[in-house]
């Protein structure tokens, strides 16, 4: 099923990784996608990444981080790790579907015939 995706930070995590300080190392994020019948889902997922191969000259201070800057690692991390998004997303709209279930109340029965535990007491 193709769908139509978004890529979105929901949070970070840092920490010092010398010589650098305010190192994102974690990024969650989620994946919004809708599908050509309309349905919307979000599928999750959680990036690590370190400086420890960053030049100084080429570090980003944390202050100084975009959204769209840190989504771009998130997407190419996504690529590096060969992540199919349209089965996360698949996966999501099943789990989602599997989780709609409703008890109902049989078709032909009357609601008020119902009794509580009370009226036996």
């Amino acid at each position: 099923m193709a769908w139509t995706k978004q890529t979105k930070v929901t949070s970070v995590l840092t920490r010092e990784e010398e010589p650098h300080v305010g190192v994102v190392f974690i990024v969650n994020w989620e994946i919004n996608g809708t599908n050509e019948d309309g349905d919307v889902v979000k599928a999750p997922g959680r990036s690590k990444l370190s400086a420890a191969n960053v030049a100084p000259e080429d570090f980003v201070a944390f202050e100084n981080l975009t959204e769209q800057l840190v989504t771009g690692w998130v997407e190419q991390d996504i690529l590096d790790k060969g992540i199919n998004v349209d089965i996360l997303l698949d996966k999501a709209l099943t789990k989602t579907k599997i989780n709609h279930i409703n008890k109902a109340n049989l078709p032909w029965s009357d609601p008020s015939a119902f009794v509580s535990a009370g009226d036996y007491a």
